[in-house]
């Protein structure tokens, strides 16, 4: 098949040929003269090669922006309660491996042990309460911490106080001895509430305040304990309400808290729990008499059983 370009190129060689022919040159000489034509031709036309572009040297950077979270706000005076959702739960000593902690909760929780009272020394040889070996009804300890059961042997929901809020999982404190321990618990588990209510007992001048929120609820004279026997101190918080009769010596009310006595091991065939209750003995009050719980006229305690909720700290301050 002969091409556009190839008949071209013979037509250019018959008019070569009769050129050479009226001026007298060699057919040879005639025939480089035309392929010297073509290479030119060929070198000039639209096959010439292309340079390819030089490779970029520009290179992509990636940035990055971290957010700074604002710290968390510790106010001891509202305080997250954690109300068991399920019939028996865990409270594990430390959290799991792969729990994701907060730091922010961590520094809150520290900020906030730094404001409340500090928890009185236990005495040497003191049992912890429960233990694997003496459990009590409805609060055991576990190889991995401990167990509890919902509701509580009084009857009331479980609850604990959360010291700092890591997402999945809170650091609460319990009713356990040593008082004021501290555990970890599954937050699925539980409802929060955040609640404004809170007390103050002052063992030196032997008062107890009220307050919810900003109001001031009760002011009064209470009975602490004695010289043997006395108060804890601390940040303990309200476990249950157990109701009893006015005229009886707990008034009509007992208001259980989450600590217990460092002097006795059992009290009344029971543990000793520290508890806030009315009296029959009103001629005590302002003095240390008891045999570590904090007693108050029976109005002032059945108006803390109709205003306080479960999970209320309770402050005791030397």
């Amino acid at each position: 098949m002969v091409t556009c370009r190839g008949r071209a190129t013979v037509r250019m060689l018959d008019a070569m040929n009769d050129w050479g022919r009226r001026w007298g040159l060699p057919a040879l000489a005639v025939a480089l003269v035309v392929l010297a034509g073509i290479v030119v031709f060929v070198s000039t036309g639209n096959d010439v090669p292309v340079a390819e572009p030089a490779p970029s040297t520009t290179t992509s950077t990636t940035t990055t922006s971290t957010t700074t979270l604002p710290p968390i706000e510790v106010d001891p005076t509202r305080t997250t309660v954690a109300t068991a959702a399920v019939p028996v739960v865990a409270v594990y000593a430390q959290p799991p491996a792969d729990a994701v902690l907060d730091p922010r909760a961590t520094t809150a929780g520290a900020t906030l042990a730094s404001l409340v009272p500090a928890t009185s020394p236990e005495r040497a040889g003191a049992r912890a309460i429960p233990t694997v070996e003496y459990p009590v009804i409805g609060r055991r300890a576990t190889p991995l911490g401990w167990e509890f059961d919902n509701p509580t042997p009084w009857g009331n929901p479980l609850t604990f106080i959360v010291t700092e809020d890591h997402g999945e999982w809170l650091r609460v404190e319990m009713p356990v001895r040593p008082n004021g321990t501290e555990g970890w618990i599954r937050a699925a588990e539980f409802n929060r509430t955040l609640i404004d209510t809170h007390v103050e007992v002052d063992l030196s001048d032997r008062t107890l305040k009220a307050w919810v929120g900003p109001t001031l609820l009760a002011e009064t004279k209470v009975v602490i304990g004695k010289a043997a026997t006395p108060t804890p101190t601390g940040r303990l918080y309200l476990t249950d309400f157990e109701e009893k009769y006015r005229g009886s010596t707990y008034g009509p009310w007992i208001l259980p808290l989450s600590g217990y006595s460092q002097a006795l091991d059992e009290f009344s065939g029971g543990v000793p729990v520290i508890a806030m209750h009315g009296t029959n003995r009103p001629e005590l009050l302002g003095s240390a008499a008891s045999n570590g719980c904090i007693r108050m006229p029976d109005d002032v305690i059945q108006l803390l059983r109709d205003r306080l909720f479960l999970g209320t700290p309770v402050d005791i301050r030397e």
